[in-house]
């Protein structure tokens, strides 16, 4: 540590003499009075000294570590956000995929803007995601919960009639599901079994 401010002070010749006006030129005891606190106000500055040191070390060191926490997080943020919106996506569609396919018991990929607000693309993403049923058929394709699919291949398995129209009546609400699909050559009729035969997909 540099020398006390009062060490740079030449201390003044003390004298029993007086000046013109009678007066002592300076008291003895006003003299260590003065010195006394400005090694008091040294003391001071330099504990202050010490603290604002102190208080540097400690930001730096804050700092650093904060620095070191944001790398942490940039790190861990994806750099394709891409996927994480189509599955927020799908998590907002599924309930009314599912409650359409409960009520209507398939939809084709070619109906699906106009029932579920869904791309093509998409409604076979969530179909996928899902775990549900896929049925190409040529250049369309249907979409159904796997209870549905089981409920078509037992009334499919039950028509005897080689006729399409009389065949496509005979499964119900599943007219246009078996027609799409023997369009697109996914269903045919055996005539040796005498049977509808779905195509393994």
């Amino acid at each position: 540590m540099g020398r006390r401010i009062d060490e740079f002070i030449e201390q003044p010749r003390i004298t029993k003499g007086s000046s013109k006006s009678g007066k002592a030129i300076l008291d003895e005891e006003a003299y260590k009075e003065i010195i006394s606190t400005i090694q008091e106000i040294s003391t001071k500055i330099n504990e202050l000294a010490a603290q604002v040191a102190e208080l540097r070390e400690e930001c730096a060191g804050r700092l650093s570590a904060i620095e070191r926490k944001i790398e942490e997080l940039k790190s861990a943020i994806p750099r394709d956000t891409k996927p994480v919106r189509e599955s927020l996506y799908r998590r907002r569609h599924t309930p009314k995929l599912r409650q359409v396919l409960k009520e209507l018991k398939f939809v084709m990929a070619s109906d699906a803007r106009s029932r579920l607000g869904l791309s093509p693309h998409k409604l076979r993403v969530e179909a996928a995601d899902e775990g549900l049923v896929i049925l190409e058929a040529g250049g369309d394709f249907a979409v159904l919960l796997p209870e549905a699919f089981e409920e078509f291949k037992a009334l499919l398995s039950t028509v005897k009639s080689a006729d399409p129209a009389e065949a496509a009546r005979q499964v119900g609400e599943y007219s246009r599901l078996f027609q799409a699909l023997r369009e697109g050559g996914q269903v045919y009729y055996d005539a040796r079994r005498r049977r509808w035969i779905l195509l393994e997909q």
